[in-house]
């Protein structure tokens, strides 16, 4: 009985492990997107209106409880993706929200962001005066 216990505890962190060792974070016009691991499942979408800033950070597991999703945006009304240390994306949100992403190119995500704001919905670039 306790092989059997020990060998589905194990079974089931292996799986959240591999789960949360891969994050995918895809932004476009409409949403923002978060899938872990490759079927990119569980996935965090929110909408592209509710991002009002971003910044670069640098990210060190422990200010957030370690390693996985941590936090939450609902009750907390801030939570982080981290799967290692060193630079990462703090989203600011509407009603007071952050959220975090490690990510391989922090500078080039909060770029395209900055950028894309410029841009109206024709992807013309807007005269700015």
């Amino acid at each position: 009985m306790g092989a059997v216990l020990f060998s589905s505890t194990a079974l089931v962190l292996a799986l959240l492990c591999v789960m949360f060792f891969k994050v995918d974070l895809r932004i476009d016009r409409e949403k923002l997107r978060i899938g872990f691991s490759t079927p990119r499942f569980p996935r965090l979408e929110i909408p592209r209106a509710e991002i009002l800033s971003a910044r670069v950070v640098r990210v060190a597991p422990m200010q957030h409880g370690g390693w996985g999703y941590r936090g939450s945006l609902r009750f907390f009304r801030k939570a982080a993706v981290v799967v290692r240390a060193g630079e990462g994306v703090a989203f600011a949100l509407t009603e007071g929200r952050v959220l975090t992403v490690t990510v391989d190119d922090a500078a080039g995500c909060v770029r395209w962001l900055a950028d894309d704001e410029m841009r109206d919905d024709s992807g013309r670039e807007e005269a700015t005066n």
